[in-house]
């Protein structure tokens, strides 16, 4: 019991193993930075073993203070809200720009080569029929 509290004391007085102020610092490197990739440079980078930076970000995910994301190649990046809502938004683009097609007429500013946008909205997908709805209530 008495070790426990050595120990316990002996993590607030040491910054570096002071989970709270690993959290702390590595948030800031995500504000400074934008992003991190949590291999070996990035760990030595932050000064942190493999299992207090998963910590750290773990901490700050449930804080929602921070992102983190698994790459195709298996890369782990943390990367804080404002650089995730960056990517983000560059995925939306790109989706909208490479999947969808969409081509912007220069005088009328309306979506595909027709003025109604009809083509861009089946997009050769059949389309299913207007169901006609009867009300519940009647008037007699």
């Amino acid at each position: 019991m008495i070790g426990n509290l050595l120990k316990r004391i002996g993590f607030t007085n040491n910054p570096a193993r002071n989970r709270r102020n690993r959290a702390e610092r590595l948030f800031a490197v995500l504000e400074d930075k934008g992003a991190l990739v949590l291999d070996k440079a990035g760990l030595e980078m932050i000064g942190m073993s493999r299992k207090q930076a998963f910590q750290s970000v773990y901490d700050l995910m449930v804080a929602e203070r921070i992102q983190m994301r698994a790459e195709a190649d298996g890369r782990v990046v943390a990367m804080s809200n404002a650089a995730f809502n960056v990517l983000m938004e560059e995925r939306a683009s790109e989706t909208w720009r490479n999947e969808a097609a969409l081509l912007f007429a220069g005088s009328g500013g309306a979506i595909g080569s027709g003025g109604d946008g009809s083509d861009f909205l089946s997009a050769g997908r059949p389309i299913l029929p207007e169901r006609h709805r009867e009300s519940w209530i009647s008037f007699e």
